[in-house]
């Protein structure tokens, strides 16, 4: 869901609205193309109210998509009548949320029932008057309340076609038929404007950029930002867009005003990524014709990833770069700005102006509107994108802030410096066991590495190996319960004969089963498994029933289906062997 969020899709997949009419029996119309509700909004919540005070019900429609709301004022001519009550607690709560509204209407047998509830719908919230459509038949026998708390009341002096105050314990309704006008709000088409061609984005939090490297015309690789050498304005193009040229063009025409602002600027063609070694014939001619003066090059498949990358992180719409977009990086070598289609050179000039100025001021210089902050705002996560990137295989920038951040916040950082490890180890990276030292000096008794090559070693059915480091796991925190779960799980399934110790896997899978108070199923799936293996069949069974009842309990359905085969083992009287 939260997918389909980031990059800005329909929940509804674009699937029209739906409104269905009770037809009083055992089925319901659709009546969506009729009343011209269907919509191909990704709809959100209706909010009915009576806003015209004509008697029929309007509705206000918010979606998460444009328009966002929708006003829907009920014009369909008849001669029906309505009711529509207010109430008001005096022992309950003041709006009587939760009462129940009953209406008996004379000569009809059906009663016509509504609760009154705080909140319809998403983020939505009906008018509070209860509305009551009658029909035709004008005619009330009787309207009785059930308020918070169960008292019922009964209500005199109700007529259709009015407004009344239900106050409890009065008895009696209150008229509130003065005419108020209604707010008009004119006919008209919703009208979604056309996307802009260009945005820009001053970030009131500045992540570091990682090394950047590009191929300059020359054949020879550099990065895109130096230190000590100022700010820089990146600028992604392509040969065949019109707007990148008029960009380009604009940028040489304002290379003086750049240069004395202190900016450096380098623009990089994104025209077939990887497929060449510099640019084209026509695009070098094209910056010669433009005399333009600042630093070209290429840039790479691996350049342009990472730049998505970190605008996912500032971002919540994770939505593609588009050609031209530029990025503007202060003089520290974190990302300051976002442009996309082409920049303004007025505006960037403006933002480099903001790049050493206060926190407050660069806070103010991010939104788009005059205002005073509730709170400050809140950074950004540097695990979310330490993972991304590991998890997308730029290591090297990964490296880049797991090693700022573990100098900085030690302890926070292990798991990242664990998982970039790991990753590494895959990959036959010596710095893999650069980062599992680091680990170690962190916190002598963070066992994860251990962990974690133990069950790469498993997956190479490298046995010997993964017990040596639950073992050493063991060694350096006593009181890893997943260390001794997985070490008596070895010892009590392996194929390798030689491997297996009985003894020990009863021991340590009690210790782990103590450790978690009989509550985990797969550590007492671990405890039936040793006891399988030292001959306790019926011991292994009970155990695993008990484990079976967990799981189920938590909806670990995987792990309950392999329970119940272990089961079936106990019952033949054959333990647990890996691979079998």
């Amino acid at each position: 869901m939260l997918n389909l969020i980031r990059q800005g899709r329909s929940f509804s997949g674009h699937e029209r609205n739906c409104c269905f009419l009770n037809t009083g029996g055992p089925r319901f119309a659709n009546v969506s193309s009729a009343t011209h509700l269907d919509f191909k909004d990704d709809g959100r919540a209706i909010v009915q109210v009576d806003w015209d005070r004509d008697g029929d019900l309007d509705l206000w429609i918010s979606n998460r998509n444009a328009p966002q709301v929708r006003f829907l004022r009920n014009d369909v001519p008849g001669d029906h009548h309505f009711i529509a009550l207010r109430l008001r607690g005096t022992t309950c709560n003041r709006d009587a949320i939760g009462a129940r509204v009953e209406v008996v209407l004379r000569d009809e047998s059906r009663r016509l029932v509504r609760t009154l509830r705080a909140g319809e719908g998403f983020l939505a919230q009906n008018s509070k008057w209860v509305h009551f459509g009658l029909g035709k038949n004008a005619e009330i026998e009787q309207v009785s309340v059930r308020w918070p708390g169960g008292d019922t009341e009964r209500f005199s002096g109700l007529t259709a076609d009015g407004r009344f105050l239900l106050v409890q314990g009065s008895g009696k309704a209150k008229s509130m038929n003065s005419r108020r006008e209604p707010i008009v709000l004119a006919d008209g088409a919703a009208e979604v404007g056309a996307p802009k061609s260009s945005s820009a984005v001053f970030s009131a939090i500045r992540p570091l950029v990682p090394p950047l490297e590009y191929q300059r015309n020359s054949g020879e690789k550099s990065n895109v930002f130096q230190p000590g050498k100022g700010p820089v304005l990146l600028v992604l193009w392509a040969g065949w867009c019109r707007p990148c040229v008029a960009e380009l063009t604009e940028i040489a025409a304002h290379e003086q005003q750049l240069r004395d602002a202190g900016l450096d600027v380098v623009a990089l063609s994104v025209t077939e990524i990887g497929d060449r070694s510099g640019l084209s014939e026509s695009e070098a001619k094209l910056l010669d014709r433009i005399h333009f003066p600042f630093q070209s090059g290429l840039a790479s498949a691996r350049l342009v990833e990472v730049l998505q990358i970190l605008h996912d992180h500032l971002f919540a719409l994770h939505l593609p770069l588009k050609v031209p977009s530029s990025v503007l990086i202060d003089a520290e070598g974190r990302l300051a700005a976002i442009y996309q289609g082409p920049a303004s050179i007025d505006r960037v000039l403006e933002d480099t102006k903001y790049l050493s100025r206060s926190g407050q001021a660069r806070r103010m210089r991010s939104i788009p509107f005059p205002g005073r902050w509730h709170e400050p705002p809140k950074s950004l996560s540097e695990h979310t994108l330490i993972t991304r990137l590991i998890d997308s295989g730029f290591l090297n920038e990964a490296d880049f802030f797991t090693r700022r951040l573990g100098a900085v916040r030690k302890e926070l950082a292990l798991p990242l410096i664990t998982k970039l490890g790991i990753a590494m180890y895959l990959k036959n990276d010596p710095r893999a066991s650069e980062h599992f030292d680091q680990v170690r000096q962190i916190d002598p008794a963070y066992v994860e590495v251990e962990l974690a090559l133990g069950t790469q070693m498993e997956k190479q059915r490298r046995y010997d190996k993964a017990i040596a480091l639950y073992r050493e796991a063991l060694r350096r925190n006593s009181k890893s319960t997943d260390a001794m779960n997985n070490l008596a799980w070895l010892l009590a399934t392996s194929p390798d004969a030689s491997l297996r110790d009985a003894s020990a896997a009863l021991s340590w899978a009690r210790k782990a089963a103590q450790a978690s108070h009989f509550k985990n199923a797969g550590v007492l799936d671990t405890l039936a498994a040793a006891n399988a293996e030292a001959g306790n069949f019926e011991k292994a069974i009970e155990i695993s029933r008990r484990a079976l009842t967990l799981a189920r309990s938590v909806d670990q359905l995987t792990l309950a289906a392999k329970i119940e085969e272990h089961i079936a083992l106990f019952q033949s009287r054959r333990p647990i062997r890996i691979g079998d």
